[in-house]
């Protein structure tokens, strides 16, 4: 086995129930539109400046990877760049977890219209999960708020 066959075979997704074959899209099926997720949410922006102080995002790649990156929090613990794996099981569903090797938590999610500061067309992700006992009503994984991006 080449070298470079080896260590895609030992670093990747492969085997794996993230993983999917280059070129589909994160449905699992060639040729069809991407995955609604794709891309890059970030926390919500008011227009007040105060995003750039703190705040989240998250961005999801078509192979089932991605990135969640936090800053401004008083723990240096809890702001940088954290990898992501992630894959949709369902119309809706999905599954996510820090790194490849975590415990998958089920998200089952709702993507809504959103107007952003100064009238900005956005779209709005949150889960389902009960939150009562949280200081957000709402919010997606694990920011409170839930998530945006442009339209």
């Amino acid at each position: 086995m080449a070298l470079m066959e080896y260590i895609k075979k030992v670093f990747s997704l492969s085997g794996d129930e993230g993983a999917r074959e280059p070129g589909s899209s994160r449905s699992g099926m060639k040729g069809t539109e991407p995955d609604e997720l794709l891309g890059r949410w970030h926390s919500e922006d008011d227009g007040s400046g105060l995003h750039y102080i703190w705040g989240s995002s998250l961005e999801l790649n078509e192979d089932g990877t991605g990135i969640y990156s936090s800053w401004g929090d008083t723990d240096p613990d809890n702001s940088g760049d954290f990898p992501i794996s992630w894959t949709r099981n369902g119309k809706q569903k999905i599954k996510i977890r820090f790194g490849a090797y975590a415990d998958w938590e089920q998200i089952d999610y709702s993507i809504s219209p959103h107007t952003g500061p100064y009238g900005n067309p956005q779209e709005k992700l949150t889960d389902t999960r009960d939150r009562t006992d949280s200081t957000h009503k709402e919010g997606f994984w694990i920011v409170g708020g839930g998530l945006f991006r442009e339209k």
